[in-house]
């Protein structure tokens, strides 16, 4: 991709959900840990996200902390995949 600097992207799997912080605090220390939501690192790949849906992207991320349960969002999304 284009302008991406893939050594400042952060990778999912060393993101952890926070599940003892109130759900506020929880979504601005995922941010502050991945540090571009819309731009990261999943198991090595680079993942790039645009939204063009009714939903924004606060609102996803928001989802997906309340259900982490203590889980990265990589593991998470494994779970997903595995399901499928």
């Amino acid at each position: 991709m284009n302008g991406i600097d893939r050594n400042e992207l952060v990778d999912l799997k060393d993101v952890t959900i926070k599940t003892n912080l109130p759900v506020e605090e929880r979504i601005k220390d995922y941010i502050e840990q991945i540090k571009n939501p819309y731009c990261y690192l999943c198991n090595g790949v680079v993942v790039k996200i645009s939204f063009t849906g009714k939903k924004r992207l606060d609102d996803c991320l928001s989802s997906y902390i309340q259900f982490a349960g203590g889980n990265t969002l990589a593991d998470l999304l494994t779970v997903g995949k595995e399901a499928s």
